[in-house]
């Protein structure tokens, strides 16, 4: 697959032009896009913590502002985009297995090369949303920001089935019983 024109400038692809590295874009700015929305923000993939490290650097030279710092990456506002540039995985595939639904396993790198889930066009036509279950779960602390990325996608117009909610409401309750991790001093606010 190749994205229109308007669909790399709604993502910002050029941003990917400005690092050395090998780095792709990946998640919801392609799905927001492929719905004709504009991208709240767009999520940039390194594939090392040092080659991540090395364009967060070289974004702040070129005038980017750190808005906020996490563990494995940085939300930076850069040319009035907001962007992170995080560290998951050495390659999109291996990306695509922290994601919670088939829809967000997708992205493109910064040689054009689409890749994606194997089902990802069936659920995205469907407009369904089937949870992967290989996203690793971080305690009971974790359980929130997965509740509200459901409430996110259904209230862009994605369903999920009973069979997958209940999955889903499954791993939620097994989140809950697990101890939850202090807070990282790092993930405060800049």
């Amino acid at each position: 697959m190749n994205l229109a024109k308007e669909n790399l400038d709604s993502i910002h692809f050029e941003l990917l032009s400005r690092f050395n590295s090998y780095c792709w874009i990946s998640g919801g700015a392609i799905l927001d896009t492929l719905d004709g929305r504009e991208p709240r923000d767009i999520d940039i993939y390194f594939p090392s913590q040092r080659e991540q490290e090395k364009a967060v650097s070289k974004a702040k030279v070129q005038g980017a502002k750190v808005i906020q710092q996490y563990p494995l990456g940085t939300k930076l506002e850069w040319d009035g985009v907001e962007i992170d540039l995080t560290f998951l995985g050495k390659d999109p595939e291996e990306v695509f297995d922290k994601y919670d639904y088939t829809i967000l396993c997708v992205a493109i790198d910064k040689n054009r090369k689409f890749f994606h889930h194997p089902d990802f066009f069936e659920h995205y036509a469907e407009r369904k949303l089937y949870y992967t279950g290989i996203a690793q779960s971080k305690g009971a602390g974790h359980f929130t920001n997965k509740m509200k990325r459901l409430k996110k996608y259904i209230g862009k117009g994605y369903e999920m089935d009973s069979e997958n909610l209940e999955f889903w409401i499954e791993l939620i309750l097994e989140d809950q019983k697990r101890p939850k991790k202090p807070k990282n001093k790092d993930s405060k606010p800049v």
